[in-house]
């Protein structure tokens, strides 16, 4: 009987341990299912995901607990729940979609998310499937269709600007825009435009490298965010956020223009696992190619330099037969072929109740094919004597490389909840050259040749800390934390071919140019590698009381570089009645120097209809310089002070209205001053004796710039019988300034130009971008069928020429300036999706409905021989025409 008793004892306690429960149900909306949906036990490790046919079920101990399921783009499900010892609850939730409970991280450094509506700054929402919805691949097209004061467009300009696309918000530079990922900061691109497009100047951030299909949301912050995230953050914040799901998805995308050119080929796999409700691992593997868009038009320039041969239609012919390029094009025009691969991951694992360890990151390859302006017979400087008798077209050939990894430890301690991580990235572009020649090797000139490279990289080791506190309707939230950053840059040498002068010479006894053609390489002597670092520290306060918000933040920063530089920052809401919320922010901000622009160095060459000009860019480091500028200071960070007012309303709870003015003013702007003549200065003639430099440019804080503009927002949706019906209409004007220039008297006086940059990096700065841009898009989903239709307007552009004045118009035989107002268009595109089974679609496309364009150059002189059809500087969309596609995307 003892020996019963004592082991009744034994097991008793895991008796009791052993009670437990069931929890099952069905997630779905008034469409069907929803796979891949959150269902969680609030403040405990018990959690799922739906399966593709909605349902979830895990085991849990008894007691009482509140269910939540919580999706992006729906309302918040919360269910209380009482679970008895083995008791099997059945649960049906229905989700409802409502914008007005839509969530946002993004504003502030809380932990609690906000309200997209209650937010006191303007903040947008894009949600993973409304990027696949634009029929894009990549994300930088994607985020240009939808909205409006987002600027993203392929470039054309014969080096590494084809291969990372420039991007702005609200007109500002691609480098004035703070990208995060899942609110970590993303390293920028290492590459540096210096052609005349848009960006010029700048080395900002690739979007395009991060897989669409690894994203879930993307949080975007319209208002000068410097005192909250650092550097970079005056036009705003672009925060990424990485999908957690863990269900395994297959999305393929086949398209081409109506020319037959441009075809894209992409291939993108998504797959998750679950431990538990915390823990996961999110893997994207990604695969595009994409063929060139080549607008260019007929050549009608000299060839052979010969009246007898130029004249003859048979040698003309032959000559173009054997050019490689259609038609009598010489020029790729439009947008080059690449291939890209990359792998992107996403996890967390959960250590203790209270304690996570998560790791994110990827790796990504860009490989372009840049078939150049063709090099013509006559043009002996140029083509090796004993090659190319007709001619060549130089193949550029850049390989970017990007990596990037991010670990770190969060959790709550005390009532703080901190989060504390390490994070590494980089970018590398590699130059090579095919099909080419060094003239000046006569010869023995190799066909292609190693022009050298540019890298990097950044180190950062954050920590932060946030807290909230409540008493007496008065909410409060303290979050403070710091950054330490190391950023390194490099200057990578070519072979020593791709710049060095072989001494050949023509018939007529000139010196052929130096350099590898199609990108003269970066000499030994220019190659370096510098460092830098970073200290921060930001304080923000958040209090809430009934219908007011207000928030206030100050950030200081230390560089070793330049010095320290201080932010500051105050927003607040404040809600009139329960549909109409009116904000108001004002702030501080900072851009540094990058590393590209203070330590960049190269000598390249300009196409113009004189022919090609050598145009030597130098820092602001360079020995020369300072003798030659008694007042040549290292560069300054750009200042800004950005003010923003507006209101969101909603109608009721379907409908959203936002609207936000705004004004962001930038002084100290970096920008590359205008051409100084080398041959027409004694100093520069004598320190350039040896080379075939033409013009010389530098890098200065040169001008103070103001954008003005409104945002407007409506989002509608409302069912109509079992139709679901969406619309999505965002406006955004927008006016850019030069406001003054920082003049430099020593510099000017050798300047060609009449001001300190450019006439048409003024155009850059003030009318590359449209003025106006208007979007709208409705949805309509029945049953199993989707049907998606977008409107967008672009307004004016204008193209500024570098020279003033009216000159000869061989088009219409009038004296005409050479400068362009480009006029509004109207883009529409098209999409309808099936749902084959469960979660899974196709897809079946077109973008640019009606084959538009923009207009083409109407003045003689900017069409270079006919080639430039249209703009190669100005473009507010792509060129490829009309476009097709097909899409199938598969949920496992």
């Amino acid at each position: 009987m003892q020996k019963i008793i004592l082991s009744i004892l034994i097991l008793l306690p895991g008796m009791v341990q052993a009670q437990y429960g069931y929890i099952t149900g069905k997630v779905y909306d008034r469409f069907g299912p929803i796979a891949n949906a959150p269902v969680y036990i609030q403040d405990s490790p018990y959690g799922s995901f739906t399966n593709d046919q909605g349902y979830f079920a895990f085991e849990i101990d008894t007691g009482y607990y509140q269910l939540v399921v919580e999706l992006t783009g729906y309302a918040k499900e919360v269910r209380n729940i009482e679970l008895n010892n083995l008791e099997r609850k059945e649960l049906d939730l229905e989700l409802s979609n409502n914008l007005l409970d839509a969530n946002v991280s993004i504003g502030t450094k809380s932990i609690e998310s906000q309200k997209l509506m209650e937010s006191p700054v303007p903040i947008d929402l894009i949600l993973g499937e409304d990027l696949l919805n634009t029929g894009e691949v990549e994300l930088g097209p994607a985020l240009h269709q939808i909205l409006p004061n987002f600027y993203s467009v392929k470039q054309s300009a014969d080096d590494g600007v084809n291969m990372i696309d420039p991007v702005s918000l609200r007109g500002l530079g691609p480098d004035q825009l703070l990208v995060l990922i899942n609110g970590k900061r993303r390293h920028k691109s290492a590459f540096l435009n210096v052609s005349d497009v848009f960006g010029k100047g700048t080395a900002g951030p690739d979007l395009n490298a991060i897989p669409i299909l690894s994203i879930e949301k993307i949080e975007i912050l319209r208002d000068g965010a410097s005192s909250q995230y650092g550097s970079d953050a005056i036009a705003g914040v672009m925060n990424i956020i990485l999908k957690e799901r863990t269900s395994n998805s297959i999305s393929t995308n086949i398209g081409v223009s109506e020319r037959g050119d441009g075809l894209r080929k992409s291939l993108s796999i998504n797959s998750g696992f679950q431990f538990n409700r915390k823990s996961f691992v999110n893997l994207t593997g990604s695969y595009l190619q994409e063929g060139a868009v080549n607008v260019a038009g007929d050549y009608t320039g000299p060839i052979f330099g010969v009246d007898s041969l130029d004249s003859d239609p048979a040698s003309v012919q032959s000559f173009f037969d054997q050019s490689g390029f259609p038609n009598r094009t010489l020029a790729e025009l439009g947008s080059s072929a690449f291939e890209y691969g990359g792998l992107f991951l996403n996890s967390n694992f959960q250590l203790t109740q209270d304690y996570d360890f998560y790791m994110f990151g990827g790796l990504s390859q860009k490989t372009g094919e840049i078939n150049q302006v063709y090099r013509l017979p006559f043009e002996e400087q140029r083509v090796a004597n004993g090659w190319y008798p007709l001619g060549f077209s130089p193949t550029l050939i850049p390989i970017s490389s990007d990596q990037s990894l991010v670990v770190g430890f969060r959790g709550s301690y005390n009532g703080w909840y901190l989060d504390t991580s390490f994070g590494v990235g980089s970018n590398s572009m590699d130059m090579n050259v095919e099909n080419t020649n060094n003239a000046s090797y006569g010869p023995l000139t190799p066909l292609n040749a190693y022009s050298g490279g540019y890298e990097y990289s950044q180190k950062i080791l954050s920590f932060d800390a946030t807290r909230n506190y409540e008493a007496f309707e008065h909410k409060w939230n303290l979050s403070l934390g710091g950054e330490y950053r190391i950023e390194e840059y490099a200057l990578l040498a070519g072979e020593t071919v791709s710049y060095e002068n072989g001494g050949d010479t023509t018939m007529l006894g000139e010196l052929r140019e130096s350099g590898i053609q199609g990108y003269p390489g970066i000499s030994a002597e220019d190659a370096l590698r510098k460092q830098r670092t970073n200290a921060s520290a930001y304080l923000e306060m958040d209090y809430a009381f009934r219908k007011l918000k207000v928030s206030a933040a100050i950030r200081q920063e230390e560089y070793s570089d330049f010095g320290s530089q201080t932010n500051y920052k105050a927003a607040l809401s404040y809600k009139l009645t329960n549909q109409f919320i009116f904000r108001v922010s004002y702030s501080t901000g900072f851009k540094a120097p990058s590393l590209p622009q203070m330590y960049y160095q190269r000598v390249s060459d300009v196409n113009t209809r004189e022919g090609f000009s050598t145009v030597a860019i130098v820092n602001t480091q360079t020995e020369f310089l300072g003798n030659l500028l008694t007042n040549a200071d290292a560069l300054n960070p750009e200042l800004s002070q950005s003010i923003s007012f507006g209101f969101s309303c909603a109608f009721n709870r379907n409908i959203f209205f936002t609207v936000d003015a705004y004004r962001t003013d930038v002084s100290s702007r970096i920008g590359l001053t205008s051409r100084v003549d080398v041959n027409s200065d004694p100093f520069l003639r004598e320190v350039f004796e040896d080379s075939e430099i033409d013009y010389l440019q530098v890098f200065a804080n040169i001008m103070s710039t103001r954008n003005n503009g409104i945002d407007a927002v409506l989002s509608a949706q409302q069912f109509l019988g079992k139709t679901l019906i969406k619309l999505d209409s965002r406006f955004s004007v927008l006016r850019s300034v030069i406001t003054s220039y920082e003049r430099n008297e020593e510099l000017e006086a050798r300047q060609t130009g009449l001001d300190p940059i450019e006439r048409s990096d003024q155009g850059i700065i003030e009318s590359y971008v449209p003025s106006y841009k208007w979007r709208n898009s409705v949805s309509a989903t029945w049953n199993k069928v989707q049907l998606n239709m977008t409107h967008t307007l672009f307004g004016e552009t204008k193209y500024l020429h570098p020279l003033e004045g009216e000159v000869m118009n061989e088009f219409s035989g009038e004296l005409e300036t050479r400068d362009q107002i480009f006029s509004l268009k109207n883009i529409f595109n098209t999409n309808i999706k099936y749902r084959i089974y469960s979660q899974s679609t196709i897809s079946i496309g077109c973008n640019n409905l009606t084959n538009q364009f923009p207009d083409k150059m109407a003045h003689s002189e900017n069409v270079l021989y006919g080639m430039n059809v249209y703009s190669q500087n100005v473009r507010p969309f792509d060129l490829k025409g009309r476009y097709v596609y097909i899409k199938l995307d598969f949920v496992l």
